[in-house]
């Protein structure tokens, strides 16, 4: 039965291989008559290739068959193959064609391996292009895809090579380049291409190539293979390297991160899977040596050493594992990382790792912070440090990344660093800069919502400097430690200490407690000073703690050092937002050496040593030595209090010292004791011996003068003087006791001043402000001087006298009663033109009103000094400038005068008015005077008013006068010359001034209106005018003639010196009568001896007409020349009268029957013989008038009176002529005779 079986089943096996063999025979039997029908095998590959090609041809150099028992039993093998394109020429050397049963029947291979092809792949602008064998696979291929599309689809999977089961390719090379050459070209060499695709649509593939270097040396191999497509339902890749150079790669990557571009030589693998598009697994374990890399920190090209990363990632645990990512670099810097996210694809995934860097570039981190991620914090830290590094960091993290906003929240940090080289930058508030090279440990952890649990830091600083705000210059920090660490909400300060070199250093330790927002609850410190300049410490204190107290220290302690001192002190910081308390503080400083600003503008105390302590009810200095200039500061003491409670602070000081008393002077004027009142001190000098005890309260950062805030100040002065008082005064020899309190103050004591020894006694009651000062000196010359240069006097011998000042300096009202001994003395006032002598008797009392520390008014004016008296009082403005004045009664020689009123206008013109006997204006004119270089506005009445030695007025004289001496003037009255009217019923207008005078107006002169003008300018000789038509009572009035009646006058004087005693005089008259007077009877007694006389007597002589012109100087009259003439008689005269010794010396002629001779004159030859050669008449007196004015003694030449004119010549030739020359001296001519 076996047996049977056993014969069945190989019967029907070998039934099975021989049926095979047979359908084999026949299908390869078929497939050889239908090559050899289509021209053979070569043929029917040139005509397949041919039309794959399309417009190309293609040869076949050998073609072959092979059958084999197999997938696939038919290999088509050819060899040479050369395709001929329109511009290029495909070779391919060798070509492998499997066929299986089935692709036999429809001509499509299942396998296809190209050997030797050349693969030139170039890089473009638009993507890819290659040489013509790879654009001859790319249609090859893409020809096959559409015979494969052209058949009916049975389902969704599809074959994905066009039918192809297999393509692969061998060959030696291949080359990567760019069309432009920016990119190195790219050889690979030993190429293995498989790809394979499954019925199902599935594909599968590898790639493994060499790379070569530029010299064709190796660098490196890898192998690239996948399952599946991307997109499909599966994908698989992996990648595995070995020793493979990727320089050159990079750009022929798109897309690729900046950072991967230089990754150096890589070796390892890559492995990943995708299902639905989606990734399901990710792995690596990748070593490289010797790339690049850009890595925050590490900048942005780090070169390395060696670089390993291994991970994981599996979609199914939904979690990412990174074993190790390792740097090594270059410069000894490594920078490594582990970690791991769970719950990758969740909104919130879980995350955490380790990173470890050492030797990182501070600088570097900050340059590759991406600028999105806390640019607060990133700025804060470039302005804060520079430069330096990381010799070591370590962060362990674990926390949640929220995938939405892309937030990574801690819930646990744990860092531990080393770092050197820091520069820091650090200010706040008044630390301006501290600057410093700073390098030790930090470290941190963090708990969950970013609550630090702890904090230790441990820093050295070097090579620093700090700005402090009231402090002028930069302060060096040699060296500086901070040792601090922050444990829960306390942190604890084991140690600061800054070395500043000479400026000294210190130590500072402590606790605080740290309160939300990071703000402090409450400190507690303890400092430690060795040495310190002290102006330093105060910059450094707080100002928030005592500031009151801190800042007196600094204003008032401007050098100094503060040594071997301790202090502790306590604050609450968050008693209320923004504001700090100091609740407790004790300590002992100890200043040496230093300067101390005891009251505000004073001279510091120097060469202080003292003993500050400092507690919670006082701050109290008690000094041990101490010297303000050559004062020595035997005791003193400051407290201030209370120093914790927020009021205000006063400082207490006492002080004991002694020294000079200038010295002590100017520091009273440093400290606002130089004016009490009006009273300036400011300008006094002293000198002697003071002692002195002060104590004062000042409140502190308030601006108060000591002045005001003395509460006790005893003083002795010995052997004191003191110079530049007011008005001039002098104090020597003075012995002074002070005592001066909050309530009053006592000065009395004895000096000599102004060269007499004077008491006085001063009390100030500070209560009522009232202050009264009484001093007593006998006359003394001194006196006399000062008072001279006070009021501007002429003053010699002595004067003295009492005073009594009574009032409240403060508010500058006060009253100064004054009794002044003139007895001894002697005053001279020349404006005045007034003087008092020794023996005469004088006094003068008068009360001075102050306000607002000026002279308000002078009251009760009683003056008797001599031939002076005065009564009245004086008023001031504000600026001490004279107001007004009135007296009732002012006397003195030349004046008396009532009423007087002296007020000063808006326009700061002064108007005088007075009611007087007499007034002596002399003073008042022009720029001269009390009131010179002013406006001056005056209206006085008077019995006389002096104007000069000579003229006086009598009336009312007013007018003004401007401050550059230009003015005018009304005067209503009369006008006297040598205390005789000359001019009655005056009215007058008169303009003076810098540029002359001028006076014009009517007036009556002996009885006879006139018309007169006088200019007297300053570059012309002044200039009398008077008219009148009356003009013998004008003459009569002018004294100069009682003989003339009537007629019309015009004089001139022409003035030739500015005391008016020289002047040229010219009298012209017309239409006058001359008549017998008494003045005219002796100067006309020559009439009578010419038998004449009848022509005076009567109603006189009618003249047409009449001139004299007349020279005075002095009290010598020259005549030059007198002329009248009328129808019945003419005269002409010449002479001399000195009116000093009243002597006359006249010569002249007498012409009777003028008119007569006048035309028997002009006959030819008779006119020389009958009227003479100079045509003086047929008959003329000569005469003369010799003698005095009381007794003139007249004589006639009897020759001339009867002798025609040509016998006249011949007895007296040119009479007239030598007359002239005897009365005048030579070079005067003779005048014509009068017409």
């Amino acid at each position: 039965m076996f047996a049977d079986r056993h014969f069945t089943a190989i019967g029907v096996f070998k039934t099975f291989v021989i049926t095979v063999l047979l359908l084999a025979t026949m299908i390869f039997g078929a497939g050889y008559v239908y090559v050899n029908q289509a021209g053979g095998l070569r043929r029917l590959l040139e005509t397949e290739l041919s039309r794959m090609v399309g417009n190309g041809s293609a040869s076949v150099g050998d073609a072959r068959l092979h059958f084999a028992l197999s997938r696939h039993p038919l290999q088509l093998a050819a060899e040479n193959i050369v395709i001929n394109l329109e511009r290029d020429q495909i070779d391919l050397p060798n070509v492998e064609i499997g066929f299986g049963l089935t692709s036999l029947f429809d001509g499509r291979p299942e396998t296809i391996l190209l050997r030797g092809i050349k693969l030139d792949l170039v890089k473009n602008a638009s993507g890819w292009s290659g040489s013509p064998a790879v654009i001859f696979l790319d249609q090859l291929a893409k020809q096959s895809n559409q015979l494969e599309a052209g058949k009916p689809r049975l389902g969704a999977s599809q074959n994905r090579l066009g039918g192809v089961k297999s393509i692969a390719i061998e060959t030696d090379r291949l080359s990567l380049s760019h069309e432009t050459g920016a990119l190195p070209k790219l050889v690979f060499a030993d190429i293995n291409i498989d790809v394979t695709s499954g019925d199902d649509g599935t594909v599968a593939g590898s790639l493994r190539a060499r790379r070569l270097a530029s010299d064709d040396a190796a660098a490196g191999s890898f192998t690239l293979s996948f399952d599946g497509w991307p997109g499909s339902d599966s994908f698989a890749f992996d990648m595995s390297a070995s020793d493979l150079n990727t320089a050159g790669i990079s750009g022929y990557i798109d897309r690729l991160p900046v950072a991967l571009r230089q990754i150096g030589v890589l070796s390892g693998h890559l492995g990943l899977e995708m299902k639905d598009d989606l990734l399901t697994k990710l792995n690596a374990d990748v070593a490289l040596v010797d790339g690049m890399l850009g890595i925050p920190g590490f900048g942005r090209d780090a070169a390395f050493d060696t670089a390993d990363l291994v991970f994981s990632y599996s979609r199914p645990s939904d979690s990412l594992m990174i074993s190790k990512a390792a740097l090594n670099f270059a410069d000894q810097r490594r920078l490594s990382f582990n970690g791991a996210v769970t719950q990758f694809h969740a909104p919130s995934a879980n995350v955490k790792g380790m990173i470890e860097a050492n030797n990182l570039p501070i600088q570097s981190l900050l340059d590759g912070w991406p600028d999105p991620v806390a640019a607060d914090l990133k700025q804060t830290l470039r302005q804060r440090f520079s430069g330096g590094q990381f010799k070591f960091v370590k962060a362990e993290f674990q926390g949640a990344f929220q995938s939405e906003t892309s937030a990574l929240t801690l819930s646990r940090l744990g860092l531990e660093s080393q770092f050197a080289g820091v520069r820091a930058n650090f200010a706040s508030g008044q630390y301006k800069r501290l600057v410093a090279t700073i390098g030790g440990a930090l470290g941190m952890n963090v708990g969950k919502g970013g609550q630090i649990q702890d904090v230790l830091v441990d820093l050295e600083m070097t090579d620093g400097s700090m700005l402090l705000d009231g402090y002028e210059r930069s302060v060096d920090l040699a060296s500086g430690q901070l040792k601090s660490m922050l444990r829960g909400d306390v942190a604890t300060l084991e140690n600061l200490a800054f070395d500043m070199g000479s400026a000294g250093k210190f130590n500072l330790g402590g606790r605080a407690e740290i309160g939300d927002g990071w703000t402090l609850r409450d400190l507690q410190l303890d400092l430690n000073v060795p040495d310190m300049d002290v102006v330093l410490f105060s910059a450094l204190w707080p100002q928030w703690a005592a500031p009151q107290t801190a800042s007196w220290v600094a204003e008032n302690i401007p050098a100094g050092r503060v040594r071997d001192s301790k202090l502790s002190f306590a604050a609450d910081l968050g008693a209320a937002k923004g504001v700090r308390k100091l609740y407790d503080v004790e300590g002992d400083l100890k200043l040496r050496n230093a300067e101390l600003i005891w009251a505000k503008g004073a001279t510091a105390i120097t060469d202080v040593d003292a003993d500050l302590y400092w507690n919670n009810d006082a701050f109290t200095a008690s000094f041990l030595t101490g010297r303000i200039d050559d004062i020595a500061v035997q005791r003193g003491r400051i407290v201030i209090e209370p120093v914790l409670e927020d009021i205000q602070k006063n400082a207490v000081i006492s002080l004991n010292a002694k020294g000079e008393a200038n010295t002590a002077m100017d520091l009273a004027r440093q400290a606002g004791l130089s004016q009490y009142g009006s009273f300036d001190f400011s300008k006094i000098k002293a000198d002697g011996e003071i002692e002195f005890s002060l104590e004062a309260v000042l409140p502190l950062g308030k601006s108060a003068s000591l002045a005001n805030r003395i509460q006790k100040l005893d003083a002795t002065i010995s052997n004191g003087s003191f110079r530049n008082l007011p008005n001039q005064m002098n104090v020597d020899d003075a012995e002074l006791v002070m005592n001066i309190s909050a309530d009053n103050s006592q000065i009395t004591g004895t000096a000599t001043v102004y060269g007499a020894p004077s008491e006085f006694s001063l009390e100030i009651d500070h209560q009522k402000r009232h202050v009264e000062l009484v001093g007593q000196t006998p006359p003394s010359a001194l006196l006399a001087s000062a008072i001279a240069k006070i009021f501007d006097l002429d003053i010699a011998g002595s004067i003295g006298g009492k005073i009594v000042y009574s009032g409240d300096p403060s508010m500058g009202e006060a009253k100064i009663g004054m009794t002044v001994d003139l007895g001894s003395a002697s005053i001279n006032v020349p404006k005045l033109n007034w003087a008092k002598l020794p023996a005469e008797d004088g006094r003068a009392t008068m009360t001075i009103l102050l306000r607002k520390g000026e002279v308000a008014s002078l009251q009760n004016i009683d003056v008797a000094a001599g031939s002076l008296s005065a009564q009245g009082q004086i008023a001031f403005d504000t600026t001490a400038k004279i107001q007004a004045a009135f007296f009732e009664r002012v006397a003195w020689p030349g004046n008396d005068i009532r009423d007087l009123i002296i007020e000063r206008n808006a326009e700061s013109s002064w108007k005088v008015g007075a009611t007087a006997r007499l007034v002596n204006l002399v003073p008042l004119r022009r720029n001269e005077g009390v009131s010179g270089g002013e406006t001056l506005i005056f209206d006085f009445t008077a019995d006389q008013i002096v104007v000069d030695n000579e003229i006086a007025l009598s009336g009312q004289l007013s007018g003004n006068r401007t401050s550059d001496g230009m003015g005018k003037a009304q005067f209503l009255g009369t006008m006297l010359v040598d205390g005789t009217p000359l001019i009655t019923e005056a009215d007058l207008e008169m303009g003076f001034g810098v540029n002359g005078d001028r006076i014009t107006g009517t007036g009556l002169i002996g009885g006879g209106e006139v018309n007169l003008s006088f200019d007297a300018k300053t570059k012309t000789d002044p200039k009398l005018v008077i008219e009148s038509k009356n003009a013998g009572r004008v003459l009569s009035g002018l004294k100069v003639t009682d003989t003339v009646r009537g007629g019309q006058l015009r004089l001139t004087n022409i003035f030739k010196d500015n005391k008016f005693k020289s002047f040229d005089t010219k009298i012209e008259l017309a239409k006058f009568r001359i008549v017998e007077a008494p003045r005219a009877l002796r100067a006309f007694s020559v009439l009578s001896l010419a038998g004449l006389y009848s022509l005076v007597e009567g109603d006189g002589t009618a003249f047409r007409r009449g001139e004299a012109v007349l020279e005075t100087r002095g009290p010598t009259v020259k005549i030059v020349s007198m002329k009248a003439s009328g129808e019945a008689v003419g005269v002409t005269m010449l002479g001399v009268y000195d009116r000093a010794t009243k002597r006359v010396d006249v010569s002249g002629n007498l012409v009777p029957v003028n008119q007569i001779s006048k035309l028997l004159g002009k006959v030819p030859l008779l006119g020389d013989f009958i009227a003479g050669m100079d045509k003086s008449g047929i008959f003329v007196s000569q005469f003369t008038v010799t003698g005095t004015s009381d007794d003139m003694k007249t004589a006639v030449n009897p020759v001339s009176s009867i002798a025609p004119g040509l016998l006249r010549d011949l007895f007296s030739p040119n009479w007239l002529g030598r007359e002239e020359k005897r009365l005048f001296g030579e070079g005067k001519t003779a005048p014509a005779p009068a017409q």
